[in-house]
């Protein structure tokens, strides 16, 4: 006698589990019925005792199985070729032989294979289909093709991917082996052994690559080759972008495996150039969020441009004209650099030091933006992606307006002299002759100084010998009265930090066109400090000049406004619109609609802090100004967070206010500086008492 599929697989069961397993759980993974469980126990008892195996036993709830002979049992069991398919298992069979099995696959050949009733067959077809539209994708059928899976070839691979992961265990895992080895050998014509072939190509993968993340898991990417193998021959091709094609072609994985291609058509097996890009993607995996089809990638990266966008705005507290424009820019980058992350290519870009010292106020807020997308872009953006992504941000700004916003936010000068100061003021004189008022100038003795303070300076000159020994990249040691050669060295070290650079050409064209019209020398040194002051000085006269010091000011004085409790949300924000606008303005009315229509702009800075941006373009008191308020338990923000400190920031146009704007996120970047203000509340609710409202 014999064991049917369902019979074995019980048996093998039992044998694992050791001690037995309850009957109601036998009957709940095979979905049978008590009779018929009971049906089959007696069968494999039968045939245990005939062979003189063992015996089966049911005691209470328990079925088990007591062997006398294992070595002959697992002979007999080895012999055994059929396997029983849970009924999730039979479904993902099912799926994966009706995409991959070589030739037409009709309702009878899936009764043969799985050993099943027709009934059951047209049963699973149907859960089939109800799964696979919910991918976007179809099963029909018709009387030549039989059962086909129709679909964006690339949504249907990893459907296929899916399915054999779901057969991961010894026995689903050598079915679903065997069956693609037939297939593969009947549609090429070949005999050799296509799992280990491909074992081979992904070893010398390995090798070519010096990785190590595929060894532990390479029988299942075996079989993802082998499947990607069987679809290319039976004429279905999978599709990629050109943007996603070049990335993948500038990797070593995508070389190796070309190499390994060029070595297959030895055995005569071709593999279309779109099938290795693809085995590359699959061997390199995925580093970021995957999707089932095309059109949910597609819709997937043109949700971050929006965000993306939307994100830049808030967070610098400035409204973009022409947002569909810059879309468009977006979308052009942003699906290489999803596909950057996607298959951990790095990018290289030359520029990034350049962009970052050009546009630091854009670089700035186009770094917390893409922070602020969160589980939407789960991956960490290198400065260097950051960095044509911030190029195309401020391509869509005002460049004049950018370079007058960065002198807001440049690093200023520091001077550094002896302990009575005298040779570092006079210093500090011939600087702001030779460079004009505009720069920001700080003098310093050197036992006051310390070598990380330096970074917050974009010249450092210091004057004489010093008790403290120091050095950085933008140093300039002098003596009391500076030198031609002290000045060549400021000038090319301010020319680094973009302070003199967008001037240089303007000015040197100047000097060589008076030079050609001139009889006599010229003094070429003098006369580019002259127009470089000319030019600083006129254009910074030509804007609103906003104080970096303002906000500073207000923390030094705890100039704060305390809030009642159980303020609100809107009631906290039209406060710090009072503030910012007393009497009658328009500012109020303008953030009430604002709020109603949830388009405020804000930005939480710190898990405390809270920034709102309130614009006054147009009014004719508007203002860049600042208001901080404090609430001791903390206001429910629509974050759903609540937030002790909110800062109301009043805005112009788009560019005026970045110098104080800056300020403000370095400040907030310190937990102590929030603790610093919340003890000001502290105290001010214990000088006002317990009970007195504040």
């Amino acid at each position: 006698m014999e064991l049917k599929n369902r019979q074995t697989s019980i048996l093998r069961g039992l044998l694992r589990s050791g001690e037995g397993m309850a009957i109601k759980d036998l009957m709940d993974s095979y979905e049978i019925a008590r009779r018929t469980l009971y049906y089959d126990v007696k069968k494999i008892d039968d045939w245990l005792m005939e062979g003189r195996l063992g015996s089966m036993k049911i005691q209470g709830q328990i079925v088990s199985v007591q062997i006398t002979d294992d070595k002959r049992l697992e002979k007999k069991l080895r012999q055994r070729r059929s396997y029983f398919f849970s009924v999730t298992e039979r479904h993902a069979m099912e799926i994966i032989f009706i995409a991959l099995f070589h030739e037409a696959v009709t309702v009878q050949k899936l009764e043969d294979y799985f050993d099943v009733s027709r009934n059951t067959i047209l049963t699973d077809i149907k859960e089939i289909r109800n799964k696979l539209e919910k991918n976007e994708l179809a099963l029909n059928t018709a009387v030549r093709s039989g059962y086909v899976i129709q679909g964006e070839e690339a949504a249907i691979r990893k459907m296929l991917g899916i399915q054999i992961r779901q057969l991961s265990n010894t026995e689903g895992r050598t079915a679903v082996k065997q069956m693609f080895q037939r297939s593969l050998t009947m549609l090429t014509g070949n005999d050799i052994d296509f799992y280990e072939l491909c074992n081979s190509v992904i070893y010398q993968y390995e090798i070519d690559t010096k990785g190590e993340c595929i060894l532990s898991n390479i029988g299942y990417e075996s079989l993802r080759i082998q499947m990607a193998l069987i679809r290319s021959i039976k004429g279905f091709e999978n599709h990629m972008s050109d943007e996603e094609k070049y990335i993948l072609m500038n990797t070593l994985s995508y070389r190796s495996l070309e190499i390994s291609a060029e070595k297959l058509k030895i055995h005569n097996i071709i593999i279309p150039s779109s099938e290795i890009y693809y085995i590359t993607s699959l061997l390199l995996g995925i580093q970021t969020v995957d999707f089932l089809s095309q059109n949910w990638e597609d819709s997937y990266i043109e949700k971050i441009c929006v965000k993306l966008i939307a994100n830049f705005e808030r967070i610098g507290c400035l409204f973009l004209t022409d947002r569909e424009h810059l879309h468009k820019q977006l979308m052009h980058h942003v699906r290489p650099l999803y596909y950057r992350l996607k298959y951990a290519v790095s990018a290289n870009n030359p520029m990034v030091k350049d962009i970052k010292r050009m546009y630091p106020m854009v670089f700035e807020i186009t770094q917390r933006a893409f922070g602020e997308l969160g589980s939407a872009f789960p991956e960490k953006v290198s400065d260097e992606e950051l960095a044509y992504i911030c190029v195309y941000m401020a391509s869509n700004l005002n460049e004049k307006m950018i370079e007058l916003s960065n002198e807001r936010t440049e690093k200023g000068i520091l001077i550094i002299g002896a302990e009575n100061m005298a040779t570092a003021t006079m210093v500090k004189e011939q600087l702001q002759q030779l460079l004009g008022i505009t720069f920001k100038y700080s003098v310093t003795s050197s036992s006051k100084i310390r070598e990380w303070v330096l970074e917050e300076y974009m010249l450092v000159v210091a004057v004489g010998a010093l008790k403290n020994e120091i050095s950085c990249d933008y140093l300039v040691r002098t003596e009391p009265v500076l030198t031609e050669a002290d000045q060549k060295r400021i000038i090319d070290i301010l020319k680094g930090n973009h302070a003199i650079a967008r001037y240089d050409r303007k000015i040197n064209d100047i000097i060589s066109i008076a030079g050609r019209n001139t009889s006599g020398a010229i003094e070429k040194s003098n006369l580019y400090f002259e127009l470089f002051r000319y030019f600083r000085g006129n254009e910074s006269g030509n804007t609103k000049e906003v104080s970096v010091d303002l906000f500073k000011d207000k923390i030094k004085k705890e100039d704060f406004v305390f809030l009642p409790q159980y303020t609100s949300w809107e009631r906290a924000v039209l406060t710090g619109g009072r503030c910012l606008q007393p009497g009658e303005g328009s500012l109020c009315g303008r953030l009430g609609n604002l709020m109603a229509r949830g388009k405020v702009h804000i930005y939480r800075m710190h898990r405390k802090v809270m920034l709102v941006h309130c614009p006054m373009q147009g009014d004719e008191d508007g203002k860049v100004d600042v208001v901080i308020m404090v609430s001791g338990q903390g206001i429910e923000c629509p974050d759903g967070k609540k937030s002790h400190i909110i800062v109301c920031l009043s805005t112009i146009d788009n560019y005026a206010h970045w110098g104080l704007l800056w300020t403000i996120y370095r400040y907030f970047e310190t937990d102590s500086h929030v603790e610093g203000i919340l003890k000001c509340y502290e105290e001010e609710k214990e000088w006002k008492g317990e009970d007195e409202e504040i």
